[in-house]
């Protein structure tokens, strides 16, 4: 039984990396869209709890009413999230 697990994971794996096409230098896989896919889930949840921060935490010891204190972390965060989605792309390749 426990051969046949490895057989079984050996084989997803070959998969997994498998290629499926080239994009420039890159070679996709289905390994590498699933990598693209949670970095970008990552990035998502970072750059939603990095607003909450700044919006409820950070700048109202600034003393800015609840609209600027929005558009400043909608900002802020976006350009984190852009940050995050450049270094998910990079990193991605391995």
């Amino acid at each position: 039984m426990p051969s046949q697990v490895i057989e079984l994971w050996s084989s997803f794996i070959s998969i997994a990396d498998a290629p499926l096409f080239r994009l420039g230098r890159e070679t996709i896989s289905l390994r590498w869209l699933f990598q693209v896919v949670l970095l970008l889930i990552l990035v998502a949840i970072l750059a939603r709890f990095f607003k909450g921060v700044l919006k409820n935490q950070l700048l109202p010891r600034l003393g800015l009413d609840l609209g600027n204190r929005e558009a400043i972390s909608t900002v802020i965060s976006g350009a984190g999230g852009g940050t995050g989605l450049h270094h998910c792309f990079a990193s991605s390749g391995n």
